[in-house]
């Protein structure tokens, strides 16, 4: 059984490694409840942490349904794009594959968020993804 290390004084490293056991723990609670759960920012000083938790419904398709994703579909037209991009694959420059996961409406810029084909969430300009999805 692997030595637990005890957290003495908080700072980057510590709040992370933390960070990672309590999102494992809650994805349990979230299989449990049918909701996708996970972890945003902290804060810490050297005495506290404080995580921000998002919990999102996953529809029957098995999609969750984020706010992000919620808004690409309500907004995508007023970035020069169609709901029905959502989801959908578009190859960068650097020939990198990337599928449409969400808009952030407050981002004035870099408001497309997509995910590389290992899940990791990135962000796009709107103009940037509307060309490469012409380009096809």
């Amino acid at each position: 059984m692997p030595k637990i290390r005890k957290v003495t004084e908080f700072n980057r490293s510590e709040c992370r490694r933390l960070g990672d056991a309590i999102e494992k723990a809650v994805e349990e609670v979230g299989r449990k409840h049918g909701v996708h759960i996970k972890r945003g920012n902290a804060r810490f000083t050297s005495s506290s942490c404080t995580y921000k938790m998002e919990a999102s419904l996953i529809g029957a398709d098995g999609e969750v349904r984020s706010p992000e994703a919620e808004d690409f579909k309500k907004y995508a037209s007023m970035y020069g794009l169609k709901p029905e991009d959502f989801g959908r694959a578009f190859t960068t420059f650097g020939g990198k594959v990337y599928t449409i996961c969400g808009l952030n409406m407050r981002a004035q810029k870099n408001n497309i968020h997509a995910k590389n084909m290992r899940g990791k969430t990135y962000i796009f300009p709107s103009e940037e993804v509307k060309a490469l999805l012409e380009r096809g």
